[in-house]
């Protein structure tokens, strides 16, 4: 693993961005369920 960071170091901004904005959308799904 530790090796293949130096590497990929954009798939893991990539995969980073996706995370939060999952994380984004379950928080905001949950709201919104809780709004209705």
């Amino acid at each position: 693993m530790a090796r293949r960071l130096g590497m990929n170091k954009k798939t893991q901004k990539i995969m980073v961005y996706i995370m939060l904005i999952s994380m984004l959308v379950t928080t905001l799904l949950a709201g919104a369920s809780m709004f209705w």
